[in-house]
Protein backbone atom coordinates (compact mmCIF):
# COMPACT_ATOMS: atom_id res chain seq x y z
CA UNK A 1 0.00 0.00 0.00
CA UNK A 2 3.29 2.39 1.29
CA UNK A 3 4.45 1.49 -2.30
CA UNK A 4 1.43 2.22 -4.62
CA UNK A 5 1.13 5.64 -2.87
CA UNK A 6 4.91 6.43 -3.40
CA UNK A 7 4.14 5.17 -6.90
CA UNK A 8 1.08 7.73 -7.37
CA UNK A 9 3.02 10.56 -6.23
CA UNK A 10 6.19 10.09 -8.35
CA UNK A 11 3.80 10.30 -11.27
CA UNK A 12 2.26 13.20 -10.00
CA UNK A 13 5.37 14.84 -10.03
CA UNK A 14 6.75 13.63 -13.18
CA UNK A 15 3.48 15.26 -15.10
CA UNK A 16 4.08 18.38 -13.27
CA UNK A 17 8.14 18.60 -14.80
CA UNK A 18 7.28 17.48 -17.57
CA UNK A 19 4.36 20.49 -18.51
CA UNK A 20 6.68 22.75 -17.09
CA UNK A 21 9.53 21.81 -19.41
CA UNK A 22 7.32 22.21 -22.44
CA UNK A 23 6.20 25.48 -21.14
CA UNK A 24 10.12 27.06 -20.50
CA UNK A 25 11.94 28.72 -23.63
CA UNK A 26 15.24 27.48 -22.34
CA UNK A 27 16.99 24.67 -23.19
CA UNK A 28 18.97 24.59 -20.45
CA UNK A 29 15.98 24.69 -18.19
CA UNK A 30 14.22 21.93 -19.82
CA UNK A 31 17.74 19.82 -19.79
CA UNK A 32 18.26 20.36 -16.36
CA UNK A 33 14.60 18.87 -15.64
CA UNK A 34 14.30 16.08 -17.24
CA UNK A 35 18.01 15.13 -15.29
CA UNK A 36 15.72 15.73 -12.47
CA UNK A 37 13.15 13.34 -13.66
CA UNK A 38 15.95 10.66 -14.23
CA UNK A 39 16.92 10.90 -11.02
CA UNK A 40 13.19 10.51 -9.42
CA UNK A 41 13.00 7.49 -11.48
CA UNK A 42 15.90 5.78 -10.21
CA UNK A 43 14.94 7.20 -6.64
CA UNK A 44 12.00 5.27 -7.26
CA UNK A 45 13.24 2.29 -8.45
CA UNK A 46 15.97 2.08 -5.57
CA UNK A 47 12.94 2.33 -2.89
CA UNK A 48 11.23 -0.23 -4.30
CA UNK A 49 14.08 -3.17 -4.69
CA UNK A 50 14.82 -1.80 -0.64
CA UNK A 51 11.23 -2.81 0.20
CA UNK A 52 11.69 -6.10 -1.94
CA UNK A 53 14.68 -6.88 -0.03
CA UNK A 54 13.52 -6.09 3.27
CA UNK A 55 11.19 -8.30 2.29
CA UNK A 56 13.14 -11.00 1.41
CA UNK A 57 15.73 -10.87 3.98
CA UNK A 58 17.15 -13.73 5.78
CA UNK A 59 15.40 -14.59 9.29
CA UNK A 60 18.24 -15.44 12.32
CA UNK A 61 17.57 -16.13 15.75
CA UNK A 62 18.29 -18.88 18.16
CA UNK A 63 16.46 -20.01 21.73
CA UNK A 64 18.04 -21.87 24.25
CA UNK A 65 16.94 -23.91 27.82
CA UNK A 66 18.80 -24.81 30.71
CA UNK A 67 19.67 -28.70 32.15
CA UNK A 68 20.19 -28.34 35.61
CA UNK A 69 22.09 -31.46 37.12
CA UNK A 70 23.16 -32.22 34.04
CA UNK A 71 26.70 -33.01 31.81
CA UNK A 72 27.05 -32.16 28.58
CA UNK A 73 28.44 -35.64 28.60
CA UNK A 74 24.93 -37.08 29.58
CA UNK A 75 22.94 -35.12 27.37
CA UNK A 76 25.26 -35.69 24.29
CA UNK A 77 24.33 -38.93 23.44
CA UNK A 78 20.60 -37.74 23.16
CA UNK A 79 21.23 -34.77 20.96
CA UNK A 80 23.73 -36.78 18.50
CA UNK A 81 21.21 -39.51 17.43
CA UNK A 82 20.12 -38.05 14.60
CA UNK A 83 16.34 -40.28 14.32
CA UNK A 84 15.73 -39.81 18.18
CA UNK A 85 13.32 -36.58 17.65
CA UNK A 86 10.13 -38.51 18.15
CA UNK A 87 11.28 -39.42 22.04
CA UNK A 88 11.83 -35.53 22.60
CA UNK A 89 9.57 -33.60 20.55
CA UNK A 90 6.22 -34.55 20.13
CA UNK A 91 5.03 -33.20 17.75
CA UNK A 92 7.45 -35.10 15.42
CA UNK A 93 5.63 -38.49 14.86
CA UNK A 94 7.88 -39.70 12.38
CA UNK A 95 12.04 -40.12 12.03
CA UNK A 96 14.53 -42.23 10.17
CA UNK A 97 17.41 -42.55 7.65
CA UNK A 98 16.88 -41.87 3.98
CA UNK A 99 20.54 -42.41 3.26
CA UNK A 100 24.08 -41.68 4.54
CA UNK A 101 26.34 -43.42 7.22
CA UNK A 102 25.32 -42.70 10.86
CA UNK A 103 27.12 -40.14 12.97
CA UNK A 104 28.79 -38.86 9.90
CA UNK A 105 27.89 -35.43 7.41
CA UNK A 106 25.98 -36.46 4.49
CA UNK A 107 23.62 -38.38 6.66
CA UNK A 108 20.00 -37.45 5.34
CA UNK A 109 16.44 -37.92 7.14
CA UNK A 110 13.17 -37.71 7.20
CA UNK A 111 10.72 -35.96 9.40
CA UNK A 112 7.11 -35.41 9.67
CA UNK A 113 4.39 -34.34 11.66
CA UNK A 114 0.42 -34.87 11.19
CA UNK A 115 -1.98 -32.62 11.54
CA UNK A 116 -5.62 -32.32 11.44
CA UNK A 117 -7.44 -29.34 10.22
CA UNK A 118 -11.01 -28.22 9.90
CA UNK A 119 -12.33 -27.76 6.46
CA UNK A 120 -16.16 -27.75 5.50
CA UNK A 121 -17.14 -29.07 8.68
CA UNK A 122 -14.96 -31.94 8.30
CA UNK A 123 -11.71 -33.22 9.57
CA UNK A 124 -8.60 -33.04 7.03
CA UNK A 125 -5.43 -34.78 8.03
CA UNK A 126 -2.80 -33.28 6.75
CA UNK A 127 1.32 -34.77 7.00
CA UNK A 128 3.74 -32.06 6.84
CA UNK A 129 7.43 -33.39 5.90
CA UNK A 130 10.67 -32.40 5.12
CA UNK A 131 14.57 -34.03 4.54
CA UNK A 132 17.30 -32.83 6.71
CA UNK A 133 20.80 -33.30 5.89
CA UNK A 134 23.92 -33.43 8.90
CA UNK A 135 26.24 -31.09 7.11
CA UNK A 136 28.49 -31.22 10.49
CA UNK A 137 28.73 -32.91 13.84
CA UNK A 138 31.87 -32.29 16.46
CA UNK A 139 31.10 -34.40 19.40
CA UNK A 140 33.88 -33.22 21.40
CA UNK A 141 32.68 -30.01 20.98
CA UNK A 142 29.13 -31.02 21.37
CA UNK A 143 27.39 -29.47 18.36
CA UNK A 144 25.84 -30.51 14.77
CA UNK A 145 24.36 -28.09 12.20
CA UNK A 146 22.11 -29.45 9.50
CA UNK A 147 20.18 -28.00 6.64
CA UNK A 148 16.34 -28.67 5.14
CA UNK A 149 15.96 -30.33 1.72
CA UNK A 150 12.66 -31.35 0.04
CA UNK A 151 9.86 -30.10 1.86
CA UNK A 152 5.81 -29.95 1.55
CA UNK A 153 6.36 -27.04 4.92
CA UNK A 154 6.86 -24.09 2.75
CA UNK A 155 10.76 -23.91 3.66
CA UNK A 156 13.06 -22.59 0.50
CA UNK A 157 16.43 -22.40 2.68
CA UNK A 158 17.02 -23.41 6.27
CA UNK A 159 20.45 -23.67 7.90
CA UNK A 160 20.37 -24.81 12.24
CA UNK A 161 23.32 -25.09 15.10
CA UNK A 162 22.22 -27.47 18.01
CA UNK A 163 25.04 -27.16 20.48
CA UNK A 164 25.29 -27.90 23.84
CA UNK A 165 27.00 -25.20 26.44
CA UNK A 166 28.56 -25.49 29.95
CA UNK A 167 26.52 -23.41 32.29
CA UNK A 168 28.59 -20.99 34.49
CA UNK A 169 31.86 -23.00 32.86
CA UNK A 170 30.88 -26.08 35.13
CA UNK A 171 29.73 -29.25 34.57
CA UNK A 172 28.26 -29.51 37.81
CA UNK A 173 25.63 -26.59 37.33
CA UNK A 174 24.60 -28.50 34.46
CA UNK A 175 24.10 -27.28 31.19
CA UNK A 176 22.23 -25.00 28.24
CA UNK A 177 21.06 -26.32 24.96
CA UNK A 178 20.94 -23.61 21.72
CA UNK A 179 19.25 -23.97 19.00
CA UNK A 180 20.05 -21.15 16.18
CA UNK A 181 18.89 -20.99 12.45
CA UNK A 182 18.87 -19.14 9.62
CA UNK A 183 16.10 -19.24 7.42
CA UNK A 184 14.60 -17.54 4.29
CA UNK A 185 10.87 -16.52 5.14
CA UNK A 186 8.53 -19.84 6.03
CA UNK A 187 5.12 -20.06 4.90
CA UNK A 188 2.79 -20.43 7.48
CA UNK A 189 4.87 -18.11 10.10
CA UNK A 190 6.05 -14.63 10.90
CA UNK A 191 9.67 -14.44 12.07
CA UNK A 192 8.30 -13.44 15.84
CA UNK A 193 5.90 -16.91 15.28
CA UNK A 194 8.31 -18.72 13.86
CA UNK A 195 11.02 -18.22 16.79
CA UNK A 196 8.58 -18.58 19.33
CA UNK A 197 7.84 -22.27 17.42
CA UNK A 198 11.91 -23.01 17.88
CA UNK A 199 11.87 -21.65 21.96
CA UNK A 200 8.98 -23.78 22.43
CA UNK A 201 10.52 -26.84 20.85
CA UNK A 202 14.08 -26.63 22.42
CA UNK A 203 12.33 -26.31 25.79
CA UNK A 204 10.25 -29.39 25.44
CA UNK A 205 12.79 -31.50 24.25
CA UNK A 206 15.38 -30.08 27.15
CA UNK A 207 12.57 -31.35 29.30
CA UNK A 208 12.26 -34.30 27.78
CA UNK A 209 16.02 -35.08 27.70
CA UNK A 210 16.25 -34.28 31.30
CA UNK A 211 13.62 -36.97 32.58
CA UNK A 212 15.70 -39.35 30.26
CA UNK A 213 18.84 -38.86 32.17
CA UNK A 214 17.39 -39.02 35.44
CA UNK A 215 15.36 -41.90 34.87
CA UNK A 216 18.61 -43.59 34.44
CA UNK A 217 20.37 -42.54 37.66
Amino acid sequence: MFLRECIKLFKVQLCFLHCWALSTRLPIIRLYTYVRVAMLIFQTIGFSLSLSLMAESKWEGKASANLVGSTPQEVWPHLADFFNLTKYLPSIDTCYKIEGEDGKPGLIRYCSSTLTSSSGGSDEVVIKWCHEKLLEIDPSKWYFNYEALDNNMGIRSYFSTIKILPIDGGDEDGCEIEWSYSADPIEGFTFDSFLAYIDSSIHTMADNIGKAIQSTK
